[in-house]
């Protein structure tokens, strides 16, 4: 199915434009020294092609779309231009991680947990605040005090995907740290 839409992540919603992709292409290869306009818009118009053979919505999140771009760029050979739009990928995202822990933005974390249910779940602070009463029966004081010590454990990483396990290795943490 052919995305119409692209689902930014504070959740507005944006058209799909393939130009884009050609932008971040572009820049990936510049990166490693490949100054090839036609090759990125060549290549931008795969990972359209990619994202049509392989969703079955019109909505499409931002990081789908963004690892349809690695798959294609390795899957193209470009290896080097992938692991810079990689590398960069990362680095935006601990930038928006340590933004939020110093107050200057709201935007929750480009992460996924996978929950007890099996379903991916994309991080909210209202849900963690769930997990802490469920599992670990906090009070409202304790989990303003536990939520941002497990922000700031999360804010130098590149991880975009948690398991619960692993969740709650964190939480635990933070639970220590902050002497809760």
């Amino acid at each position: 199915m052919k995305p119409l839409a692209i689902i930014k992540r504070d959740g507005r919603i944006d058209a799909f434009v393939p130009a884009r992709i050609g932008e971040a292409v572009h820049k990936a290869l510049c990166a490693v020294g490949e100054e090839d306009r036609a090759l990125a818009d060549e290549l931008a118009q795969v990972v359209a092609e990619h994202l049509e053979r392989t969703t079955d919505r019109t909505q499409i999140a931002l990081e789908e779309v963004q690892d349809a771009v690695v798959h294609v760029l390795q899957e193209s050979g470009q290896y080097r231009a992938a692991i810079a739009f990689s590398r960069y990928r990362d680095e935006r995202e601990r930038q928006r991680r340590s933004a939020r822990l110093s107050g200057a933005s709201e935007a929750a974390p480009n992460l996924l947990v996978l929950d007890d249910e099996g379903r991916y779940r994309r991080w909210q602070p209202t849900w963690l605040a769930s997990v802490l009463t469920t599992y670990y029966a906090l009070d409202a004081r304790a989990i303003a005090k536990v939520l941002p010590l497990v922000d700031e454990l999360l804010a130098g990483t590149a991880v975009d995907e948690l398991s619960m396990p692993v969740l709650l290795s964190l939480i635990d943490t933070a639970l220590v740290r902050s002497g809760a």
